[in-house]
């Protein structure tokens, strides 16, 4: 398991949670024992809580949300704020020239102050361009704009 599929679970419970393995497993369309195995290393890590839900007869079933820990280590989800941010934008703002600048100084703000938005930029481009990114110049390092470039190719065998 990558500390990437670590990550999207992650998000998912801080996302929605508290979740089972059985609705995690299929909103990431994954086994159980896939989730079960990762949430191992995020409980052991201290990013995820167990808690008992309480149901009736049989064995006691688990719910996992996300921690205090792990709520302070990843800050704001910049991706749901700008996607928020852009659909209240889009539908309260009438004028598409008033709607470029605005966007224009939201996205200069949180530049300004945390690198998860140039990896929210960087996922953005490499859903368009159907490549891998690096990031190769960031605002925070005090360069004019996030820049990127596109990692190499696998070796097609022939």
């Amino acid at each position: 398991m990558s500390e990437s599929a670590d990550r999207h679970l992650l998000d998912l419970i801080r996302r929605h949670g508290p979740l089972t393995v059985t609705e995690m497993a299929a909103q990431l369309r994954v086994t159980p024992t896939a989730v079960r195995n990762r949430l191992t290393r995020l409980v052991d890590s201290g990013l995820i809580e167990r808690q008992v839900q309480s149901g009736g007869r049989g064995r006691p079933k688990h719910a996992y949300q996300a921690s205090a820990v792990a709520h302070k280590r990843l800050g704001q989800n910049y991706a749901d704020l700008a996607l928020v941010l852009w659909g209240e934008m889009m539908q309260s703002v009438g004028d598409r020239k008033l709607r470029r600048v605005l966007f224009g100084r939201i996205t200069d703000r949180l530049a300004e102050s945390d690198r998860a938005v140039c990896a929210m930029e960087r996922k953005m481009f490499e859903k368009v361009l159907g490549r891998g990114l690096r990031l190769s110049q960031c605002r925070l390092d005090g360069h004019r704009s996030c820049d990127f470039e596109a990692k190499p190719l696998p070796a097609q065998a022939g």
